[in-house]
């Protein structure tokens, strides 16, 4: 893995979801590459992934306040402008137009021109069920979207150098997790969860459930309890952790409903978790990472290994870069990885 080419800080990493904003920034000390500002903000008005402009002005604000040096950002593609799939393609060696063909097939599944959108290609593993065909992964983010989202963000005064795909953040976190090789990650964010898989460090799977996400969650248990949305919100890292004790009725039926959601998510991975490991045989794993801001609900990763059968593990700032002090408070917070992964974006793998 090489270093970024200078002294200087790394670009700002940042997430923007329906709910907060997540940044993070590291610098080059003599030890090594360590966290040195980070932070969440909840928006103003949840909605999309653009900023308001009230919101971009914030933004400015709390990157001041937090430490943040510089105006260069990664900031990361939301999952619902991404098209992905995996595609039989010629032989590279035949010298044929792989990524072009790959584009504009992508392209015609999805029903939008090639040339308006912009795509990512990587070859796939071999595996018996290919046949000794050839395949490669997929995604795409249309220029439109893309523009849209940095120009929101340039209204806080940022200079948007990268866009980057949540699944390539993942697997960044994994890597710098220490699991390079095989990995299944399971990123549970307010408008949905993403479960991806790695074989041989390569993405070979990845799989977005709106319906998994925390939004449907804070909508039960604010239809089930009578609640606003922003004290389901709380519920979800307080008196509704999977952790507190049923002492009363209320307790139990956050409870429930918390665990329904995520026996409902832990089925739904099962089934790519299956395909996985009938696609490659030699796929061997069982972790599964816990990242973003479902990781926060306090006993969910207990329940998860459960009821998944797999040694489940969060994945938090920490375990990417040491952290300075001034940070102490983030390093622990699930809802920063994939910032942190953002950030060092310029950490190319080897």
């Amino acid at each position: 893995m090489r270093i970024l080419n200078s002294m200087r800080p790394s670009p700002i990493g940042l997430v923007v979801t329906s709910a907060a904003m997540a940044a993070a920034q590291a610098r080059r000390t003599r030890s090594g590459w360590q966290l040195s500002a980070a932070g969440t903000l909840p928006r103003s008005q949840p909605s999309g992934e653009q900023l308001t402009q009230e919101e971009a002005d914030r933004l400015q604000r709390f990157l001041t306040r937090r430490g943040f040096v510089g105006r260069r950002v990664v900031a990361s593609v939301p999952q619902r402008c991404l098209h992905m799939a995996v595609l039989d393609s010629p032989s590279r060696d035949s010298g044929a137009p792989v990524d072009d063909i790959a584009a504009a097939e992508l392209a015609r599944m999805h029903g939008y021109p090639p040339e308006d959108a912009e795509t990512l290609c990587q070859d796939l593993p071999p595996s018996p069920r290919s046949k000794g065909a050839s395949q490669l992964f997929a995604m795409s983010c249309a220029h439109e979207d893309a523009e849209k989202l940095m120009d929101s963000i340039a209204q806080a005064g940022l200079d948007v150098v990268a866009l980057d795909s949540r699944p390539t953040a993942l697997r960044r976190a994994c890597v710098m997790a220490g699991s390079w090789s095989h990995a299944a990650v399971l990123e549970m964010e307010p408008a949905g969860a993403t479960m991806l898989f790695l074989h041989h460090g390569t993405i070979v799977y990845v799989r977005f459930l709106p319906q998994a996400g925390l939004d449907p969650l804070k909508t039960r248990l604010a239809d089930r309890l009578g609640l606003t949305p922003q004290a389901s919100d709380c519920l979800l890292c307080g008196a509704g952790s999977l952790q507190a004790e049923a002492e009363t009725n209320h307790h139990a039926d956050v409870s429930a409903t918390i665990r329904a959601h995520l026996d409902h998510t832990i089925d739904e991975w099962r089934v790519p978790a299956a395909y996985v490991a009938q696609t490659y045989p030699d796929f061997t794993t069982e972790q599964l990472w816990l990242v973003g801001a479902g990781a926060g609900i306090r006993g969910a990763e207990q329940h998860l290994q459960e009821q998944s059968g797999f040694s489940v593990q969060v994945i938090r700032p920490a375990s990417l870069l040491d952290c300075a002090e001034a940070v102490a408070d983030c390093a622990d917070d699930p809802r920063l990885t994939a910032a942190v992964a953002l950030a060092c974006y310029e950490e190319e793998d080897a």
